[in-house]
Order: C-alpha cells, then sequence, then structure tokens
C-alpha cells in the first residue's frame, strides 16, 4: 500500500458546492440538531442532512431504535422532534455558522412542501431534500419547491413496495421537471427499507414499540438493494448529479456508490454503531485503498465500475437461469500471502464444499473438490489470500501461486 495516501483529494464538488469529503451524514438521530450536525462537521463530514422538518413535530414510541446485526438496525422512529421555527431560528443558522454544508431535509406532503421550503432556504440550508412516503407526492412537492427556492433540490427516493413503484423511473422525471424549469435538481437513493418485523424472543414480542411492531431497516443488510438502485438510475443518466445512501459500514462500502457513478456517499447508521468518530477512519481508510488503486482524486473513480457490469436487464434471465451443457473453461485462480496470513480460518469454515485446507504455514484447495464460488477469499479479512478469474487454467499454474508460501 503506498505510503503517500494523505495526498489523495477527497473533496468533492456536490451541486457546485465544494465539500470537504464525499461523506454525507443523512438525515437521522445523529442530525438532531445545530450540536449533532457541528459534530459531523467537526468529524470530517462533507455535508449534514437535518432531521426530516415537518409542519407538526413527531411524537415518538418508546422504543423506537434497537441493533438488528453489527452493522444495521431496525426503526420507528418519526421525523424531526422539534417545530419548523427551532429548525429556521436556531439548528441551521448555528449549524452554517460552525462551517457545515447544511441539507434541509423536508417532507412528506405537498403542503409542508409549500410551507417548509422557503424558510429553510431563507435559514440559510444550502439545498433542500424532499421526502415522501409515496412516489406520487414526490413529483408535485418538487413543483412546488422549484416555484419557491433557488438552491439545488435533492429528491430522496425509496425502494419499498407498493408506494414506491420504480425508485429509477421516478429519478428520470424528476429530472425532466429540473430540465423544464432549469432547476438544479439532484437525487438521492434510497431511504431505509421496510416495513419489516424484528421479534424480541424474551419479550415474546415486538423490539420497537410503533402501533403494530413494524419498522424499517438501515445499515449494512441494505446496501447491495441500494446499489443495484443507484447503478441502474446512472446507467440509464451519466448526468444525473447524485449522492448514495444506505448500507455504508466501511471504506470500501462508500467506494461502491462512488465507482457506480455518485458523486457523493450518505451514511448514518453505522455512525450511530461505531460512534461519529468513526468517520475519520473511514475517510483515511478511503484515502489508503484510493492510493492502492492509483487514484488521487475521488472524480476519476466516481462511474468507474459501470462499464464492467453487464448490460444485461433485470427482466432478462441470467445465465443460471438458462439450460446449458457447455462447461465454462474460466475457473478461479489463487493467491496465497503467509505473511499477511492471521490464521483465523475463515477460508476454510466458509467452502461448502471442503476443498480448502490450512496448515499453517500451507495452504491447499483441492480442485477435484472446489467449484469456484470465491466464498474462501471474499471472506479473508487482510487478503491474504485472493482470487481472479482466468479463461486458461492449469492446476499447475494455480500451484505455483503457492511455491515459496509452504514452508
Amino acid at each position: 500500500m503506498s505510503k503517500n495516501f494523505e495526498n489523495v483529494d477527497v473533496s468533492v464538488e456536490f451541486g457546485g458546492v465544494k465539500l470537504q469529503s464525499p461523506f454525507i451524514v443523512s438525515s437521522g438521530p445523529l442530525t438532531y440538531a445545530a450540536e449533532g450536525m457541528i459534530k459531523a462537521h467537526e468529524m470530517g463530514a462533507g455535508a449534514v442532512v437535518t432531521k426530516t422538518i415537518r409542519i407538526k413535530r413527531a411524537l415518538n414510541p418508546v422504543t423506537h431504535i434497537a441493533m438488528m446485526n453489527n452493522d444495521s438496525l431496525v426503526n420507528c422512529e418519526k421525523w424531526a422532534d422539534s417545530a419548523p421555527e427551532v429548525w429556521f431560528e436556531r439548528e441551521i443558522p448555528m449549524a452554517k455558522k460552525a462551517g457545515c454544508v447544511v441539507i434541509a431535509s423536508v417532507g412528506h406532503t405537498l403542503e409542508e412542501a409549500e410551507a417548509i421550503v422557503a424558510p429553510a432556504e431563507a435559514a440559510g440550508a444550502d439545498f433542500i431534500e424532499l421526502v415522501s412516503y409515496t412516489e406520487t407526492d414526490m413529483l408535485p412537492m418538487l413543483e412546488a419547491t422549484i416555484a419557491r427556492v433557488k438552491v439545488p433540490i435533492i429528491c430522496k427516493l425509496s425502494s419499498n413496495y407498493p408506494a414506491w413503484k420504480d425508485p429509477v423511473e421516478c429519478a428520470r422525471k424528476c429530472m425532466e421537471i429540473g430540465k423544464a424549469h432549469n432547476h438544479k435538481v439532484m437525487i438521492c437513493a434510497i431511504d431505509s427499507v421496510g416495513p419489516v418485523l424484528s421479534i424480541d424472543v424474551f419479550k415474546q414480542g415486538p423490539k420497537l414499540g410503533s402501533d403494530n411492531g413494524y419498522s424499517w431497516m438501515s445499515g449494512g443488510a441494505i446496501r447491495p438493494i441500494s446499489v443495484r438502485i443507484n447503478y441502474e438510475m446512472m446507467k440509464m443518466d451519466r448526468n444525473i448529479e447524485s449522492y448514495g445512501v444506505g448500507g455504508v459500514t466501511k471504506a470500501e462500502d462508500a467506494l461502491e456508490f462512488l465507482m457506480v457513478g455518485n458523486t457523493a456517499v450518505g451514511l448514518h447508521s453505522i455512525l450511530i454503531i461505531k460512534g461519529m468518530e468513526y468517520l475519520k477512519k473511514l475517510i483515511v481508510d478511503m484515502k489508503k485503498i484510493m492510493s492502492e488503486l492509483g487514484y488521487s482524486k475521488i472524480s476519476d473513480l466516481v462511474g468507474s465500475a459501470i462499464e464492467n457490469i453487464s448490460n444485461k436487464t433485470a427482466n432478462e434471465p441470467t445465465i443460471g437461469e438458462q439450460e446449458s451443457d457447455i462447461e465454462s473453461d474460466a475457473k478461479l485462480q489463487f493467491t496465497f500471502n503467509k505473511d499477511t496470513c492471521i490464521k483465523c480460518n475463515k477460508c476454510v469454515n466458509i467452502c461448502s464444499y471442503d476443498a480448502r485446507t490450512l496448515s499453517f504455514p500451507e495452504m491447499k484447495v483441492d480442485r477435484d473438490l472446489c467449484r469456484n464460488c470465491g466464498a474462501c477469499s471474499s471472506v479473508c479479512p487482510t487478503k491474504a489470500l485472493t482470487s481472479e478469474v482466468v479463461k486458461k487454467f492449469s492446476i499447475t499454474d494455480d500451484l505455483q501461486n503457492y511455491v515459496g508460501y509452504f514452508s
């Protein structure tokens, strides 16, 4: 890994505003007030999103947030629990004075957009982010907001069916409205996923205190859903300016969103779990990986994965769904580095076929048993075991990669 990672520039231009990093702390408990937003800024956040401001403040159930696993949460939290006037008179101006780039989250209806967006802009918000429970509310909210503000508008999309049938198509419609009015319109995708139900087995009832026990899921568990939607959106229109949110837990996760075309990356749940200071580590880790990959600035890697993804649509059958008698000659070629192996045995334990053995410093794979699934190399925490797809393959070639590491 390059020692010059400190020279990597992680600042980005987002909607005409320069952000100190691509990390946007999205709307949630951590941005409850100016103090939370300022702390995020001090930890390196490029921008912060207020809790969603509505005409009537929220009264949240007790309880309303719980851990689902080590990187994901469930919640039935509502919107901002302070009145709009508090945001306009204290929270936004105070955060702006401290140097924050502030995105004012506004929801969830046309009536609320009409009442809130202009005062939010007047309070100093750099962007307005529109949030709605249904896809059909988003477009009229956008029209009303364009008529009332000059700052860029971000439309936050959801994947929750049936209220949101097609977030990618909604993004297209939002962009068309922006172009028709010559107004800067941007996208955020996606919101938390749900409704879901999480049971406390010891209490034999729901973990959270909503009326029906239902909640919404955020964190690492939803990342593949969000990355897929963001990729499809950017493949549709590379001119969309957006930030991807949903499941960022480490620097590699953030790079996924950037590599499918997002300009910036939102996160929240992992900062609740690990603390706001974790953001500093994410920024350093991102610089290290970018340096290792040969990138010196964010803009050079944005969209870099798009051309490496098949153009096959979601409705077309995959190879796994097709009948074929032709066996692929492609195989995985493995490389093992004993110097970075920590003997965790994860690669051995995950192999469904018992093909891999580790008697340190010797690692072996039984090619008669191996099915080339790649699980073993995917779980290696230090990248001591890596793999790559090769077309022309021989067992001898594979063994040569291990020579020198057996003794």
